[in-house]
């Protein structure tokens, strides 16, 4: 629990029977319990109920949030609805006040403050909103408050009024970009975007408010063509500090937002090291492990340990092709855990399937050994490292893809360790920070 939430602490003392959590169909991905118990020490469960009308009617809680699938059908038990609820039609908190239901939707907030964080101007803009659920009613509603000078839905079935989200290309020249489906988001990831935003020239900012993974193929495209590309994170944070609130009576400190942003971001982020070999990436990829308490798989030794073999030995019997193909298999299996330390095989950086999966929910860090300091390196055990000049051949060919795909570049240019260390937990905390 967080120190700006001290008030909140003396709230369980106050009631004998306090109830309160989310409610939704399947919540196993959900990071809403985390959060709220970061915010408040409020006991928060996750309820999956798979009939949400005899839940309601039952009234057994003191304060819910609602989640998908259940939001707008939820605001016909609420007794009473609070004017943006009223406006958007659905509800995501529910307060039972002596078997009073008062509904509100904190969403609301969420979006707002997400816009203002990662400084998004609406105001003037042409928006584009993806969707055509309760989360796109909602976004339609803050983007019009926000004074856009046109807003324009697109889904893959659409009302009146509505465009198909096939005839996208018609919207290349508006500013902003929402999607509000849930297309993507875990455990239904999907590996492409819902449609290419290259020929989109006039972008300012692309917002995908799912979270995890944390970074969505189409945030990914955005990235590479130096969009701002914004996931929901911080709106699902929000949103639960502003429901906490009215499950508390209590107001939180401005800055438990980015508190709590930092710790999640940092999380549920994995940290990938990328570099050549004989890098030292295996190294600092233990050394981070330890400090910053997160679990470490170094993924030539995860292969050999599936394989009871070495890659020595399966490159000798069986080719390099065999052992890219085994390589991708066992990467997409990592990279949708969280929270690890992955230390990579130096020529992933040619496996682009890999990479894009690997950045769904990584940071990626790049050790940037210089050549001069990798030739005087014996390439014990290399496959593909027999002699001096194939270094020089891979390091060519590689380090463009090294740039590429790093969200973190450190540069080895020292051999004191601790100082090397420092240097890339300081740029993590920076990333995390943003």
């Amino acid at each position: 629990m967080l120190q700006f939430s001290q008030k909140a602490k003396s709230f369980k003392k106050r009631h004998n029977l306090v109830i309160f959590g989310l409610v939704g169909k399947r919540l196993s991905h959900s990071y809403s319990k985390t959060i709220h118990e970061l915010i408040s020490s409020v006991k928060y469960d996750l309820i999956e109920v798979e009939d949400i009308d005899r839940f309601l009617l039952k009234k057994p809680f003191n304060g819910i949030n609602i989640t998908i699938p259940y939001k707008t059908n939820a605001i016909k038990y609420c007794d009473v609805v609070d004017d943006i609820s009223r406006k958007i039609g659905n509800v995501n908190t529910i307060i039972n006040k002596n078997g009073t239901l008062y509904g509100y939707n904190t969403d609301y907030h969420g979006l707002k403050t997400l816009l203002s964080i990662n400084n998004i101007t609406i105001k003037d803009s042409s928006v584009l909103i993806i969707g055509n659920g309760s989360t796109s009613r909602l976004t339609e509603i803050v983007c019009t408050e926000l004074n856009a000078k046109i807003i324009t839905v697109i889904a893959r079935n659409p009302k009146d009024n509505q465009a198909h989200i096939k005839n996208y290309n018609k919207y290349k020249n508006y500013d902003i970009i929402f999607n509000t489906t849930p297309y993507g988001m875990s455990p239904n990831y999907q590996e492409e975007p819902l449609f290419s935003i290259l020929e989109f020239k006039n972008l300012k900012a692309v917002i995908d408010l799912i979270y995890n993974p944390i970074h969505s193929p189409l945030l990914i495209e955005s990235k590479s063509l130096n969009i701002k590309a914004v996931n929901g994170l911080i709106m699902l944070i929000e949103q639960a500090i502003k429901a906490n609130e009215l499950f508390t009576n209590c107001s939180h400190n401005p800055k438990l937002t980015k508190a709590v942003y930092k710790i999640i971001n940092q999380d549920k982020h994995n940290i990938v090291l990328i570099g050549m070999p004989m890098s030292g990436k295996s190294h600092y990829a233990k050394l981070l492990a330890n400090s910053l308490k997160k679990d470490f798989i170094d993924m030539d030794s995860y292969i050999e340990d599936k394989e009871k073999e070495s890659i020595v030995n399966i490159f000798a019997k069986k080719g390099e092709q065999h052992f890219r193909n085994l390589e991708t298999s066992y990467y997409k299996e990592i990279a949708y855990c969280s929270g690890l330390i992955i230390s990579t095989g130096g020529g992933i950086v040619e496996n682009q399937e890999v990479m894009n999966h690997l950045s769904l929910n990584s940071v990626i860090l790049f050790l940037d050994a210089p050549l001069s300091y990798l030739k005087r390196i014996n390439p014990k055990n290399r496959p593909l490292l027999k002699t001096k000049s194939s270094i020089i051949s891979l390091y060519n060919k590689r380090y463009p893809l090294y740039n590429q795909y790093a969200d973190i570049i450190i540069t080895k240019d020292t051999f004191d360790e601790r100082k090397l260390q420092k240097e890339i937990e300081v740029a993590l905390d920076e990333y995390f920070s943003a």
